[in-house]
């Protein structure tokens, strides 16, 4: 038997805050959205969403066992009917767009979502790993076309000096937006309409 108090399974907020802990943190974003809709509840290790009168559940199943799964939804697209969703594995854990409609996963492997005004781009920028004098990330781009997310662009990107995965991403317009990483400089992305034409254009990094 599992204890499904919102307290058993959140713990206390402002320690979560000051933790450390990336996962305990996240636990504080899921606790919101829990908190602002009533369509969606946490029972300790069961996550249920009422959408449409149908009910979906996402149950926890690692708890200090090696195989297993967490689940935690950190974003909530009500006008879409989709939402952020983060599977952690006892190794790994990846964000997904879920589509509540159709209860599957549309977007795979991604970090948290950058949308255009129109919603037609999507921008996921991943931390990959740390390299000698600096970090690479994989740059996703993704097409959204009636809730379908079409990848246009993954690849691996080099930072000089951005250790940490600090940036403000700022969609210029619909087809280009920049990634700015204060005095390290900015990633200029313009997204052209046909499929797979994307260019990065990195400023000069300071030595």
């Amino acid at each position: 038997m599992f204890e499904i108090s919102e307290k058993s399974f959140y713990g206390n907020l402002e320690e979560n805050l000051n933790s450390g802990n990336y996962y305990r943190r996240l636990q504080n974003i899921e606790y919101k959205i829990t908190s602002q809709n009533d369509n969606i509840n946490r029972y300790g290790p069961l996550l249920i969403i009422n959408h449409n009168g149908k009910t979906i559940n996402f149950k926890d199943t690692h708890y200090g066992e090696v195989t297993g799964k967490k689940f935690l939804i950190l974003d909530y697209y009500k006008k879409d009917n989709e939402i952020l969703l983060l599977e952690q594995n006892w190794d790994s854990a990846h964000m997904f767009i879920y589509n509540l409609d159709f209860e599957e996963y549309r977007c795979k492997y991604i970090d948290f979502p950058n949308y255009n005004s129109t919603r037609t781009y999507m921008l996921s920028l991943v931390y990959n790993d740390e390299v000698v004098y600096g970090s690479t990330y994989n740059l996703q781009i993704f097409k959204i076309q009636n809730n379908f997310y079409e990848e246009l662009f993954n690849e691996i990107i080099f930072l000089a000096h951005v250790w940490l995965p600090f940036q403000r991403i700022l969609w210029m317009n619909d087809h280009e937006v920049n990634i700015d990483y204060g005095e390290y400089g900015e990633l200029i992305i313009k997204i052209n309409d046909n499929v797979n034409v994307l260019k990065y254009i990195p400023s000069m990094l300071k030595e």
